[in-house]
């Protein structure tokens, strides 16, 4: 069971400072101002710092590691297609929360660190609350790759089946946030509002209003995506073995190359954004006027 407990303070937002921190010794664990990416085909996870230098922080993943995700306390979860599960990193080490999953690709914590994973086989999309226990949050989908959740606790799911992108409240009902998205995979937003749709050779933007454009295209099989801070996205190529990264203007640069079937991405710089006039949640901590709301110190025991 994983027990949770937090205290906050406050730190005006001009004087905060962020620190990388890379673990050298030890259990790996995710830290912040790290980009995390899957390598599908080899079994591993890497990080990488923000000038694209790698190394692996998970050697052996499993079986097909795919989505990841962060919660507010820098732990990494991944969806793991071999082990049917879901597998969590903490500074203790690592450990399969929950399993019994077919084809989890898909997977997003909320604010309150509870974890979604979408079925890409299994037609559902589960909630798995911080002691282990699975429900059913939606069922009846289409194939879901990628899932997302904004600032308000709505729930984003791509649909490949059906060209489409789903909006879940919190209490399940759903409603087409977008239709006509091809092979939709993974999904991501910026600190506007604006919901990054992967979809294997192009990337599409979609404003909070549902219109959509392509962002980017030219890539040969786009899977992950991620923001950073500065609203720089990127964005795995799964063929290309390169994790791209691209301005807010669109040009592109690439971060990292020679990776083995690169999947998954997740990152503590990206934002979770809400839908307009809210708070914007920034991995942990709470952006409220000038002030930022730091959850100190959270601790989990199994």
């Amino acid at each position: 069971m994983r027990i949770k407990s937090s205290n906050r303070h406050l730190i005006p937002l001009p004087t905060l400072c962020i620190t990388a921190v890379f673990i050298a010794l030890g259990q790996p664990k995710a830290n912040a101002q790290i980009l995390y990416v899957s390598e599908y085909l080899s079994n591993k996870i890497d990080s990488y710092n923000s000038s694209g230098v790698g190394s692996t922080f998970a050697a052996s993943a499993g079986g097909n590691p795919a989505g990841l995700a962060i919660d507010s306390t820098g732990n990494l979860f991944l969806g793991s297609q071999g082990l049917g599960g879901l597998v969590e990193y903490t500074s203790g080490g690592h450990s399969t929360i929950a399993n019994g999953f077919n084809v989890p690709w898909g997977i997003a914590v909320d604010v309150n660190d509870n974890a979604y994973v979408a079925q890409y086989s299994g037609s559902s999309i589960i909630k798995v609350a911080l002691d282990g226990t699975k429900t059913t949050f939606a069922t009846g989908v289409g194939q879901t790759v990628g899932i997302t959740l904004d600032g308000l606790g709505n729930l984003y799911s791509a649909e490949q089946t059906n060209n489409r992108i789903l909006k879940y409240a919190a209490n399940g009902t759903s409603t087409v946030f977008v239709s006509g998205i091809t092979n939709a995979q993974y999904l991501a937003f910026d600190s506007s509002g604006n919901l990054f749709a992967s979809t294997g050779s192009s990337i599409y933007k979609i404003t909070p209003g549902g219109s959509a454009s392509v962002f980017a295209s030219g890539l040969s099989r786009a899977e992950g995506i991620a923001f950073d801070n500065s609203g720089n996205l990127f964005a795995s190529d799964f063929n290309a073995g390169n994790i791209y990264e691209y301005t807010s203007s669109g040009t592109r640069t690439t971060f990292a190359t020679g990776l083995s079937g690169p999947w998954g991405l997740a990152s503590a710089f990206s934002t979770s954004v809400p839908e307009p006039g809210s708070l914007v949640i920034f991995g942990g901590a709470v952006v409220a006027g000038s002030f930022v709301i730091i959850r100190r110190r959270q601790v989990r025991q199994r």
